[in-house]
């Protein structure tokens, strides 16, 4: 254990970070820099394994070529006398395993919003043929700033390769976060100690997002052995037995990355990252994105007028010959269209029509309660108020300018998506 002050190297221990089967995590200082740093020191079952060692400093050297940004950057790897450790950067926020402990599952739009960076991360490691094998919470931190980071790129591949094959086998399965994964989240292939491909860790990465999206995992069973028997052979739970709903696209890339067979599977996480930004594009906005808005608005000399997402708002539907034909259309074809659009994840064609159908029957319960899954309220503000706000459909540079007020303005109500 080392205490304050102690050097390894030029990195001045200032405290200690946590500690787990990987070895103990330390903040530093890194005095050739002047910057802050976290430093891993590797157990003495690491470090006096030269295969072992030959290996973590292999993947250290290859992700260090990766840099991502969802990727946890590793700046050295090194020793001091019998002491092996890792130098990476110093993150400040919380793994997504305490977040998930604490307050269970995420709304929609922080889940997809994490998916999507991990996703992003994983693939830039596929395209480098580097395998995570252990995508679980633990190895997923969320930074203050809104920033996610993919932690323990392969390294529990190399802890137990001192073992006969026998023993690997039993360390696989009985050892969560050593050899090739963590019950609960280990693909089919993993359980079975076969090799470990890209397709492996869509399938964590499958069991991350259904956690996210209901606070449970997928196979999750009493006992450790039901839990992989039911992850081998058994579907996953449906996610409408937690009390959630999910869009049918949503729906369909969960069981694709859940799939039993890793031929079925998304072959690497870029075409899961793939699809799951094409069913996040125009459907929600991302925190990451908010924030970049909000910045971007209170600016002093922010440039207008901004680009918007929305969607263009176009009539749909027989045009009413009086009002009470027209809150019948609303009420009896406008409405049960809406839902299904929702559901199968039309968000702008749904907003359009609920658009047209609040002019039918204002204040009606049924339809606010749709405007609340396909909208949000936004308050834009700059500094000094009086500019003028103009929106457009970010992903048609062609469409026409639409005026939506000047600032200040509150309560605007906007599609979801990215602005």
């Amino acid at each position: 254990m080392l205490r304050r002050g102690d050097l390894l190297g030029h990195f001045e221990i200032l405290g200690a970070l946590g500690a787990g089967g990987m070895g103990e995590v330390y903040v530093a200082r890194d005095q050739h820099l002047g910057r802050k740093v976290a430093v891993k020191v590797l157990p003495d079952s690491i470090a006096a394994n030269p295969e072992a060692l030959e290996r973590l400093e292999r993947e250290a050297k290859t992700l260090a070529g990766i840099s991502h940004p969802n990727i946890l950057t590793i700046h050295d790897f090194a020793s001091e006398g019998t002491v092996r450790f890792a130098v990476t950067e110093l993150l400040d926020g919380e793994d997504l395993r305490k977040r998930l402990g604490r307050e269970g599952a995420m709304p929609l739009e922080e889940a997809l919003h994490v998916a999507i960076a991990v996703a992003r991360g994983l693939a830039s490691a596929h395209e480098h043929h580097v395998v995570h094998r252990d995508v679980k919470p633990a190895n997923v931190f969320l930074e203050s700033s809104g920033g996610v980071k993919v932690l323990d790129f392969g390294l529990a591949r190399s802890e137990v390769a001192d073992l006969g094959d026998e023993a690997k086998t039993a360390a696989r399965v009985t050892r969560p976060g050593v050899l090739m994964g963590t019950v609960g989240y280990m693909s089919p292939e993993q359980i079975r100690g076969q090799t470990a491909g890209p397709a492996s860790d869509v399938f964590s990465l499958g069991c991350l997002l259904y956690e996210m999206l209901t606070g449970k995992r997928p196979f999750d069973r009493p006992t450790t052995g039901d839990t992989l028997a039911a992850t081998l052979a058994a579907p996953p739970t449906p996610v409408a037995e937690h009390g959630v709903s999910i869009h049918a696209p949503l729906r369909r890339i969960l069981e694709r990355a859940l799939a039993k067979d890793p031929a079925t599977r998304y072959p690497t996480a870029i075409e899961m990252c793939a699809e799951l930004e094409a069913y996040s594009d125009g459907l929600v906005e991302t925190p990451s994105a908010r924030r970049l808005l909000v910045a971007t608005l209170r600016r002093p000399r922010v440039a207008l007028p901004l680009l918007l997402l929305v969607a263009v708002l176009t009539f749909l539907g027989v045009r009413a010959v009086s009002r009470s034909s027209g809150e019948r259309w609303a009420r009896q074809t406008a409405l049960p269209e809406v839902r299904r659009l929702v559901d199968s994840g039309e968000q702008a064609a749904a907003y359009a029509l609920a658009s047209e159908a609040e002019a039918k029957i204002i204040g009606d319960a049924g339809l606010e309660e749709l405007f609340a899954a396909i909208s949000e309220r936004l308050d834009v503000t700059t500094e000094p108020p009086g500019a003028e706000v103009w929106v457009q459909r970010y992903a048609e540079p062609e469409s026409e300018w639409r005026r939506v007020g000047t600032t200040p303005l509150t309560g605007l109500r906007m599609p979801l998506g990215i602005f």
